[in-house]
């Protein structure tokens, strides 16, 4: 995460997951990837807009985030 002005902040983001029906099959096998950039408009106090988009085996696509952020 960086700093792009006084009021933005942009993120770079990767994440791994899995999904199965039954416990025994969760392993680090096979896991399913996405990456992308973030963007953070956020006030002194609150981080009220969050837009990232987001690349995945099924495509590109872009997510709006209203409410806090970690």
């Amino acid at each position: 995460r960086w700093t792009a002005g006084g009021f933005i902040d942009m993120a770079l983001f990767f994440d791994a997951a899995k999904v199965t029906a039954e416990r025994r099959d969760l392993n680090l096998s096979a896991l399913k990837t996405t990456y992308g950039i973030g963007v953070r408009f956020h006030t002194p106090f609150a981080t009220p807009l969050r837009i990232d988009l987001a690349h995945t085996h099924e495509g590109t696509g872009v997510v709006l985030a209203f409410g806090p952020s970690f």
